[in-house]
């Protein structure tokens, strides 16, 4: 990650404001609204997950169907066992994009902590060599 810690105080924190917009602001300062912005990601999140184990489920249902209620079909057989083939994959799919997310979400609060106190230790350090002048 690229870090100018020896730019400017001005261009430093733009940069920082430019890539994490809230990244200037304290969690304790946030408003309401940005809290509750980040809950309906989480939410959203969930609730994609939910979906893919409700179509995943679904395709296991009516792979698991075809294969017992037309046990002499061959076609039925073929096609049950693709189903159940996909329900599996979907499963892999949403388990795999809920680890991806909550990892790549995990990463930006980490960084976002990490550019706070270093946005504040430059404000300090800048501050009180303005001050000591």
């Amino acid at each position: 990650m690229f870090r100018p810690f020896n730019a400017p105080f001005p261009a430093y924190c733009l940069l920082i404001m430019e890539t994490f917009p809230y990244s200037h602001f304290r969690r304790e300062d946030m408003i309401l609204r940005d809290h509750l912005a980040l809950d309906r990601t989480v939410l959203a999140n969930e609730r994609t997950f939910l979906a893919h184990i409700r179509t995943s489920l679904t395709f296991l249902a009516a792979g698991l169907a075809l294969i017992k209620l037309f046990p002499l079909s061959v076609g039925s057989r073929v096609f049950g066992w693709i189903m159940i083939a996909a329900g599996i994959l979907v499963m892999a799919i949403g388990v795999r994009r809920v680890r991806q997310f909550n990892r790549k979400l995990a990463k930006f609060r980490l960084e976002q902590e990490l550019l706070n106190e270093a946005c504040r230790a430059k404000l300090a350090e800048t501050t009180g060599e303005s001050g000591s002048s």
